[in-house]
């Protein structure tokens, strides 16, 4: 019986030596704060995407609502949206993207360290395994990227005429089509791609834990 209490005591003292061996980060107990379907999201998935988010250029939504001082909430939208995209792309067998510019961009954001080690530090500290894990989240946007992107410019193609039609006069001030060719085309993207997210958003069981991050 002796026997048996001391071993429990020196595992739970070996245990204690691993917890404050880990960095700060990691030790933190996370939690759920959404569902998307059966797929969660924690606490730390929003940290780290957050940091990421602040290296580099990525983002599906309106950069601005993503990054906002004092809350995840931004994120958490960013998140979903990511998760949504990415899991339509897939399940229509739309996983294409420019594995060159994909590549590049990660250099880019390498690049954003001072060294070897201090993107190593940064890895580890956030809860990541391995530089891979970290390109899987920019293999995930780029293929959500060029989805999104494909997908709405049909839509922009079908619809700009139409779209310039209706608002020539209250958006455009009456000028020909010419003239304001590329606002319209960037008017009806931004309302396509919205509306296109808001419609897979509805149609997807998403569950947020809790009101405020």
């Amino acid at each position: 019986m002796k026997q048996i209490g001391a071993s429990i005591v020196c595992f739970l003292l070996l245990a204690a030596v691993l917890f404050f061996a880990l960095p700060v980060q990691a030790r933190l107990i996370d939690k759920i704060v959404a569902t998307v379907d059966s797929e969660v999201i924690t606490l730390s998935d929003l940290i780290r995407l957050k940091l990421l988010i602040e290296r580099t250029d990525y983002t599906l939504l309106e950069r601005d609502k993503v990054l906002v001082e004092g809350s995840l909430n931004g994120v958490l939208n960013e998140l979903v949206m990511l998760t949504l995209v990415y899991r339509q792309a897939v399940k229509l067998n739309l996983t294409d993207f420019d594995e060159e510019a994909l590549k590049a961009r990660f250099s880019d954001f390498k690049n954003t360290f001072e060294n070897a080690a201090a993107l190593e530090d940064f890895i580890y500290s956030n809860g990541w395994r391995t530089e891979q894990d970290v390109y899987e989240i920019f293999r995930r946007y780029a293929i959500a990227e060029m989805f999104a992107t494909k997908r709405v410019n049909l839509q922009v193609e079908l619809r700009m005429h139409s779209y310039y039609e209706e608002y020539v006069e209250s958006k455009y001030g009456g000028r020909s089509f010419e003239e304001v060719e590329d606002r319209v085309k960037q008017d009806l993207y931004n309302e396509e791609l919205a509306d296109w997210m808001n419609d897979l958003r509805r149609n997807a069981k998403v569950k947020i834990i809790g009101s405020e991050l």
